[in-house]
């Protein structure tokens, strides 16, 4: 028993100095995840939640593998961290008899810690299975009654139906309507496979308050939008499925509100009857009735001309309208003259980057720079796809791209991909003045260990923010800096532009003129490239910065000085003998007065031409007007002010003016008068000495 205790505590320790305690390290949680089997694909969703931004997302379904960069700012900043959401679809291949794929999630944060690994397993649905496409076709191009199957005509009559039909999706359903958080649940399929699915939130007088569109290539997709916070309310959501071709479903809506808020009126939905399996309804509806009249009775001879008439009118009007629109010639005449002209330069005309949308909009013109600007001034854009008026709705409408999607030919849009140029101006001068600089001249590393802080008193204007980015004599390519308050507000990213360092570097310094005013407090520094941001020990390891501003108001003064005031009275030093000595004794004259005029009576000398006060001090001055003797101690002793200061012209000495007493306060004055010669005693006297005194 005690040896399976000791193997215990040796496997905890063991756990403990592999893992660490580090309360303030904490590692990366994957919070919500799902998958779902999309015919060869499996769409995987997840969220996280992290006390520093997660940059990588690693998921493995089946045999393969991917990796997902996350750009730092596109991680949402909560009291507890970082939340964020990425879905990722993996190709993945299918065994005859397999019943369910593997997947496997994990997430990492910019410290490089990485989130535990979740796994799970998602079902592929029955029916999956290879099927034998040889037997069909040997079946179908039979074409006779014999065979118990529609002839090939009908066959391809179904196939066009089906491709032209839109996508269906079911009803929406409001988890948690209740809560401040909510998200939405629905099914949607096609035939041919989607291209996205999107949900549209509305307030009750009808506008959008956010949205979201989630990538889906399959033929099925089932699964939940991501959580949207809303203000107390009445609101209704509004879920669509678009495919490849741009063909749209119904919409699917439902009305809930937000606690604080009258719960609304449910509005009857539309009919929706889709069948369990998405593909049947899709065929079944425009074939059987035509088919079912004049196949049974005519049987073989009267297949062809009974047919034919009856079948292709009711067929084609359902085809031309989906199918037509996006290439019919005549909606391209209005679009190309307005459009054609401000086409820029990098512009993909004619070309469309369907997927990998995160955000689609109508464009007030029918202008695809409108587009463009949009997505240059957002930094989650790095791509974007603009479609001409009349494609999807009265309007242009603007798409922006999470990533930058393969691009396919369609004379429906106008596309192209963010650039960020070098940026070429002049010199960034420093302008303002100094707020922080912890640079200096000693040797640096990369990736600072502590953050760059700074504090302001007063609101500042910054006009000039500079990070070193020495990165081993190589530089690196200018990125952004940016500003977070102590409260959790940030200003910027700003871009900066890059400049060279010692020895020519490139892009060793990156410096940018923001131009913003930002309150007082304690700001710590940003830099979208910590890893090549210089620092040392010099600095205490934090990265190196520069940054200058004007203020916007000048500080409160200091409070001025309290001084105690001087607790002899002017009147009572004029009316005062004084004796004039030294701090060691001895006397320089032994009665002097202090006149109303600032003259000094019964003493004379350059160092003593007059008197005065300033504050709580008695000056003696100099006669070129220079304070000779400043007074600062006042004290009395038996009765009598003693008043001291230091010899402002020597060095060392202290001038002591002592009070002398008076008749009137009684007794001999308080230092007497220096003996010279004395015969006097206490014995008996008489008169009429008989000798000289001498």
């Amino acid at each position: 028993m005690k040896k399976k205790i000791g193997l215990y505590l040796s496997a905890i320790l063991a756990v403990l100095c592999l893992t660490g305690i580090d309360a303030e390290a904490k590692k990366p949680e994957i919070t919500r995840y799902d998958a779902q089997y999309l015919d060869t694909q499996v769409s995987v969703n997840l969220q996280w939640q992290s006390s520093e931004a997660v940059v990588l997302v690693r998921v493995a379904a089946g045999s393969e593998v991917k990796e997902i960069k996350i750009d730092p700012y596109d991680n949402k900043k909560t009291r507890s961290g970082y939340t964020g959401e990425v879905n990722a679809v993996l190709e993945t291949g299918v065994l005859e008899d397999q019943e369910s794929i593997p997947y496997t999630i994990q997430v990492e944060d910019e410290d490089g810690q990485k989130s535990n690994l979740v796994s799970g397993k998602v079902l592929i649905p029955r029916g999956r299975a290879k099927r034998d496409h040889d037997q069909w076709g040997k079946e179908k191009l039979e074409g006779t009654s014999q065979s118990g199957q529609k002839d090939m005509i009908e066959q391809l009559r179904q196939v066009t139906s089906v491709l032209a039909a839109p996508p269906v999706i079911l009803d929406v359903t409001v988890n948690n309507p209740s809560r401040g958080t909510v998200s939405f649940k629905t099914k949607a399929t096609h035939s041919v496979g989607m291209r996205e699915i999107n949900f549209r939130i509305l307030d009750a007088q009808g506008r959008q308050v956010d949205s979201q569109q989630i990538s889906a290539t399959g033929k099925l997709w089932e699964g939940t939008s991501k959580d949207f916070t809303l203000s107390p309310g009445s609101y209704s959501v509004i879920a669509q499925a678009v495919d490849a071709g741009g063909s749209t479903s119904r919409e699917s809506k439902a009305s809930f509100a937000i606690a604080g808020a009258a719960t609304p009126v449910q509005p009857p939905s539309p009919p929706v009857t889709p069948p369990a399996t998405p593909p049947s309804p899709l065929v079944t509806p425009p074939v059987t009735p035509p088919v079912t009249p004049p196949v049974i009775p005519p049987v073989t001879p009267p297949v062809i001309p009974p047919v034919a008439p009856p079948v292709i009118p009711p067929v084609a009007p359902p085809v031309i309208p989906p199918v037509t629109p996006p290439v019919i010639p005549p909606v391209t005449p209005p679009v190309i003259p307005p459009v054609t002209p401000p086409v820029g330069p990098g512009m993909e005309v004619n070309t469309d980057r369907p997927g990998l949308d995160y955000r689609s909009f109508d464009l007030p013109a029918a202008d695809p720079n409108l587009c463009r600007n949009a997505c240059a001034g957002e930094a989650n854009c790095k791509a974007f796809t603009y479609v001409r008026l009349g494609v999807q709705g009265p309007n242009a409408r603007c798409w922006l791209k999470s990533s930058v999607p393969n691009p396919v030919s369609s004379n429906c849009c106008v596309s192209g991909v963010k650039t960020t140029p070098p940026i070429v101006e002049p010199p960034i001068a420093e302008e303002g003045t100094l707020i922080f600089d912890n640079g200096n001249i000693a040797a640096v590393d990369n990736n600072p260990s502590r953050p760059t802080v700074f504090t302001i008193n007063v609101p500042h204007r910054i006009t000039y923010v500079q990070n070193y980015h020495w990165n081993s004599a190589k530089g690196s390519a200018p990125g952004k800096i940016s500003f977070r308050h102590a409260d959790g507000w940030v200003f910027g990213p700003w871009q900066t532009a890059g400049y060279p360092g010692q020895g020519g570097v490139p892009n060793a310094y990156w410096r940018v003129a923001p131009k913003v005013e930002i309150p007082a407090g304690t700001y710590t520094v940003l830099d979208s490239e910590p890893q090549t941001w210089s620092h040392n020990g010099a600095n205490q390891n934090t990265g190196m910065t520069r940054v200058l501003g004007v203020a916007l108001q000048a500080p409160p003064p200091p409070p001025p000085p309290v001084v105690p005031p001087m607790p002899i009275t002017q009147a009572d030093l004029i009316g005062k003998t004084w004796q004039f000595g030294r701090g060691d004794g001895s006397v320089i004259a032994q009665k002097i007065k202090l006149l109303s005029n600032g003259r000094i009576e019964g003493y004379a000398h350059p160092n003593e031409s007059r008197w005065g006060i300033e504050g709580n001090t008695l000056i003696f001055y100099h006669e070129s007007g220079k304070p000779a003797t400043r007074y600062e101690s006042f004290t009395r002793e038996s009765g009598l002010w003693v008043i001291r200061g230091p010899f402002l012209l020597g060095t060392g000495t202290v001038h002591v003016l002592r009070e002398v007493a008076t008749p009137q306060q009684g007794g001999l004055p308080s230092i007497p008068e220096p003996v010279i010669y004395t015969n006097g005693n206490i014995a008996g006297v008489q008169n009429n000495p008989t000798r000289e005194t001498t």
